[in-house]
C-alpha cells in the first residue's frame, strides 16, 4: 500500500512537470507564431491536451504522464514546421535535445549501414559487440525521449551516454575491419608464397636449359624479403604498409615473369 501511495506521488510529480513544460512550450509556440495556447492550436493537439487534463484531474497521473509527453512532440515538431525556433527556456532545451538525439540516430544508421556492409562480403565476421552497443544507444535515446520535457537535465544525460556508447562501437567496428584487413593481408601473403614457390621452380627449370637467370633469381630473393617486411608490417598493424609492400611484390613478380618468358624465346638476359 505504501509503495503504491510512493508510485502514485512520483508520477503525480512526473504528470504535474510534464504539464508545466507543455504550457510553457504551448505559450512560446504561440508567442511565436501570434496564436493563443491552446485554443487557437490545431484540433489534434487540443484533443491530446485535452486528453491529458482530463488523464491529470482523474488522478490517472501515469498516463497523464505519458499524454503530456505526447502533446509536447506535437507541439515541437508543430513549431519547427512552421519555423517557430526557440533560443532559450524549455522550447530551445528541447528542441536542442531533439536534433540531438535525431543526429545520434543518424550516427546508428551510419555504422549499421557500414555493419551491413562487412557481413555482406563476410558472413562470419564477428560484429556482436557493435551491435550490443548500438542497441544499448538507442536504448538510452529512447529514454532521453521519454524524459521530455518533464526531465531535461536527465534527458541530456541520457543522450550523452547514448554518444560515448557510439563512440564506443564505431572504435570497435573499427577493430573488426582492421581485424579482417590483416586477414585479408595473410590470406594474399599465403598466395604470394606459393607463386614464389611456383616461380622458383620455373627459375630452376630454366637453369637446366642452360638459360642465364641469376638476375631473376636476385630478383625473387627481394621479392622473399619484401614477403617478411609485409607480414611484419602486418603484425605491426600497418595495414596500409603491407597493402604497399603487396603491390610492390606483385609487380617483381610481374617482371619476373615477362624477363623469363623473352629469355626462352631467345631474347635479351634477365637483368
Amino acid at each position: 500500500m505504501v509503495y503504491a501511495q510512493n508510485q502514485d506521488e512520483k508520477f503525480k510529480k512526473i504528470a504535474e512537470q510534464a504539464k508545466e513544460k507543455v504550457d510553457e512550450l504551448g505559450a512560446l509556440t504561440g508567442e511565436a507564431l501570434d496564436i493563443t495556447w491552446p485554443t487557437e492550436f490545431p484540433d489534434d493537439i487540443k484533443t491530446a491536451y485535452n486528453d491529458a487534463e482530463n488523464d491529470l484531474a482523474a488522478g490517472d497521473y501515469k498516463e497523464a504522464m505519458k499524454a503530456y509527453r505526447e502533446v509536447f512532440k506535437m507541439l515541437n515538431i508543430y513549431a519547427e514546421a512552421r519555423g517557430a525556433v526557440f533560443e532559450s527556456g524549455v522550447g530551445g532545451e528541447a528542441q536542442g535535445l531533439f536534433v540531438a538525439i535525431d543526429r545520434a540516430k543518424e550516427r546508428i544508421a551510419r555504422i549499421r549501414d557500414v555493419i551491413a556492409s562487412i557481413l555482406a562480403d563476410n558472413p562470419d565476421a564477428d560484429v556482436s559487440a557493435v551491435e550490443d552497443l548500438l542497441d544499448e544507444a538507442e536504448g538510452l535515446l529512447g529514454e532521453a525521449e521519454g524524459l521530455i520535457p518533464s526531465d531535461i537535465p536527465t534527458a541530456a544525460s541520457k543522450i550523452e551516454e547514448a554518444n560515448e556508447k557510439i563512440s564506443e562501437a564505431f572504435a570497435a567496428l573499427k577493430e573488426v575491419a582492421s581485424w579482417l584487413n590483416s586477414w585479408r593481408v595473410e590470406s594474399f601473403l599465403m598466395g604470394i608464397r606459393k607463386s614464389v614457390e611456383r616461380t622458383r621452380e620455373l627459375l630452376e627449370r630454366a637453369e637446366k636449359q642452360e638459360l642465364d637467370v641469376s638476375a631473376l633469381m636476385d630478383k625473387l630473393q627481394d621479392v622473399e624479403a619484401l614477403i617478411d617486411k609485409a607480414g611484419n608490417l602486418r603484425k605491426a598493424g600497418d595495414i596500409k604498409g603491407a597493402i604497399e609492400t603487396l603491390k610492390d611484390i606483385r609487380e617483381i613478380l610481374r617482371d619476373i615473369h615477362q624477363e623469363l618468358a623473352k629469355l626462352r624465346k631467345g631474347g635479351h638476359g634477365g637483368g
